[in-house]
C-alpha cells in the first residue's frame, strides 16, 4: 500500500509482579517473659520473564506514491522516507518512543525532480547530513539548519521553520529547514542507491548509477560542504544503452555497500541488476584506482538481478559477512575470510605497530626492514589502509549459505549495528529476522507480518461500523 509505514519495535524486559502477603504473629510467654516472633511470610511471586512487548507504529507517511526506501540514522533516532512523488519526509523518536513528522515544520519536502530511489544518513560527527538521489541522475547532499528539528527544538530552537522548496500552505513559513549544500550530476542516467561511506573514511559517498557506473564523491572541505569532487569511477556494469536493449539490461547497479572493518582498505561490495553479478571492490593505495577483490555468487537463475546488498558490521570479527537477495528468489549470507601474504601476520594481528623492533632471527628482521621501507614511503597513506602494508592480501569466500524463505521474493536486507541479526524484507508484507546458532547455521527466528497491524485496525473499524448499523439501523423514506 502507498504511503504506509510499519515499524515494529521488539522490547525483552523481565517483569517481575510480586504479591505480598505477610501475617505476622506474636505469641507471648508470661510466664518466661519472652516473646516469640513467629512471622509467616507468605509470598506469591508470579514471575514473567522474556516477555516480548511488539509495539507496532504505523506512520501516516502522506507520500502520494509508493516509498522506494527509508533510512535510519546512526543512532536509530531518525528516519528518512523517500518515494515516487519526488518528496522526502524526516522522521523523529519522541519521548514517548513514537515516530513524528510535523505537516508544516519543513520535516517534508520536494527534494528531485522525478522519483527519489534512495537516501543515507551520514555520520553525526559531521553534522545532520542527508544524501539523496532520484531518477533525474542526481545526488544531493542536505543539511539541517541549527536549531531545527527535534534536537533543535530540545535545545529551544524554532519549531515551525519549513523548507523553502516544500509545497505547503503555510504562506508565513519562508526560511529553510534543510539546505540543499552539493548537487552531484556526473551521471546522465537514473541513480538507484546512495550511501555514505564510514566515519573512519572521511566525508565520501558513493552513488550507483543505471548506466553500469560507480561514482565515489568525497567533500574537500568537511566545513564547506559546497564543494565535492569526484574522487574515482568503477565501470561495474557494461553499459547497454542501444534502443534494442530490454529494459532489464539497462539497469545497470541496482545496490551496493560498504566494508565498516576499521583496519580494512576501502572496500566496497556491488550488485548489478543487469548481470546479476556481486562483486568485491578494494581501493589500492600503489595505483590509486579501485580494482576487482573477488567475485561472489550472484543472482542469475531463473531471474537475473541482484536486488539489494549489506555488508555485515565487523565489531570484532576475524571475518566478514555480506548478506545479498535477488530477483532468483533467493536469501544468501556469505562468509569471508581474511588472506594475509606474511605467514608470520595472524588474523588477530590487526593493531600490531607497523614497526617491529625485535625479532627471532635473520630472517624475520629482513622482512620486518622490507615492511618498514614500504610503510616510510607510504606516510600519506589512510589509516585505514595500513593493514594492506603489512601483508593483507585479500579476502577468501569461506562459505556461502543459502536462507529458507518459503519462496518468497525478497527485496530488501539489513543488518543490526552489532552484525548478529539479519532483517529481509520482501512481498505479502513479511519481515524475517535471522540468527546463527553455535554451529554457524542461520535460521528464522521471528517474522513479523508488516500489514498485521492495519488489517487489526481494520477489522476494528468494522467491527464498530456493523455495531453502529445494527444499533442505529438507516431510516428509508
Amino acid at each position: 500500500m502507498t504511503g504506509i509505514l510499519n515499524i515494529q519495535a521488539n522490547n525483552n524486559h523481565n517483569h517481575n509482579n510480586i504479591n505480598h502477603n505477610t501475617n505476622n504473629n506474636h505469641h507471648t510467654d508470661t510466664n518466661n517473659n519472652n516473646t516469640n516472633n513467629n512471622t509467616n511470610n507468605n509470598t506469591n511471586t508470579n514471575t514473567n520473564t522474556n516477555k516480548n512487548q511488539n509495539k507496532v507504529q504505523i506512520l501516516r507517511s502522506n507520500h502520494a506514491d509508493y516509498i522506494h526506501a527509508l533510512s535510519f540514522d546512526h543512532y536509530g533516532r531518525r528516519v528518512a522516507t523517500c518515494s515516487g512523488d519526488r518528496t522526502v519526509r524526516v522522521w523523529d523518536l519522541d519521548e514517548e518512543g513514537q515516530f513524528a513528522s510535523g505537516t508544516n515544520d519543513g520535516s517534508e519536502w520536494k527534494a528531485h525532480m522525478s522519483a527519489v530511489n534512495g537516501a543515507s544518513w551520514a555520520h553525526p560527527e559531521f553534522g545532520q547530513l542527508l544524501a539523496t538521489c532520484g531518477s533525474d541522475g542526481m545526488a544531493i547532499v542536505w543539511e539541517e539548519r541549527a536549531g531545527c528539528g527535534l534536537a533543535g527544538m530540545l535545545m529551544g530552537g524554532g519549531s515551525n521553520s519549513t523548507v523553502g522548496v516544500t509545497e505547503t500552505t503555510s504562506t508565513t513559513a519562508t526560511s529553510k529547514r534543510w539546505i540543499d549544500r552539493a548537487r552531484l550530476t556526473d551521471s546522465r542516467r537514473a541513480l538507484s542507491t546512495v550511501k555514505f561511506a564510514p566515519r573512519h573514511l572521511r566525508l565520501q559517498l558513493a552513488t550507483a548509477s543505471s548506466d553500469g557506473m560507480v561514482r565515489i564523491y568525497e567533500a574537500v572541505d568537511v566545513a564547506n560542504l559546497h564543494q565535492w569532487v569526484l574522487k574515482n569511477s568503477i565501470q561495474a556494469e557494461q553499459s547497454q544503452l542501444s534502443t534494442s536493449s530490454s529494459l532489464e539490461q539497462q539497469l545497470g547497479v541496482r545496490c551496493l555497500d560498504w566494508c565498516t572493518g576499521r583496519f580494512e582498505p576501502p572496500t566496497l561490495v556491488v550488485g548489478g541488476c543487469s548481470s546479476g553479478n556481486l562483486t568485491i571492490y578494494r581501493y589500492s593505495d600503489a595505483s590509486r584506482t579501485w580494482d576487482v577483490c573477488m567475485k561472489l555468487e550472484g543472482h542469475v537463475s531463473p531471474r537475473r538481478g541482484v536486488l539489494d546488498v549489506a555488508w555485515c558490521p565487523n565489531v570484532g570479527r576475524s571475518y566478514h559477512l555480506i548478506a545479498s537477495c535477488g530477483r532468483d528468489e533467493i536469501l544468501r549470507i556469505h562468509k569471508l575470510n581474511r588472506v594475509y601474504n606474511h605467514p608470520n601476520i595472524s588474523k588477530d594481528d590487526n593493531n600490531t605497530s607497523t614497526k617491529n623492533k625485535s625479532s627471532k632471527d635473520n630472517s624475520n628482521n629482513s622482512n620486518n626492514n622490507s615492511n618498514n621501507n614500504n610503510s616510510n614511503n607510504n606516510n600519506n597513506t589512510a589509516a585505514t589502509s595500513t593493514t594492506s602494508s603489512k601483508g593483507m592480501k585479500g579476502l577468501k569466500l569461506d562459505s556461502t549459505q543459502v536462507l529458507d524463505t518459503n519462496g518468497a521474493q525478497v527485496w530488501r536486507c539489513a543488518w543490526n549495528i552489532t552484525g548478529t541479526v539479519l532483517a529481509s524484507s520482501g512481498d505479502q508484507g513479511l519481515v524475517q529476522l535471522w540468527k546463527s546458532d553455535f554451529q554457524g547455521h542461520w535460521k528464522c527466528v521471528s517474522h513479523i507480518h508488516g500489514s498485521m497491524a492495519e488489517q487489526v485496525e481494520d477489522k476494528k473499524q468494522m467491527e464498530k461500523n456493523e455495531v453502529a448499523r445494527i444499533h442505529h439501523p438507516p431510516s428509508h423514506a
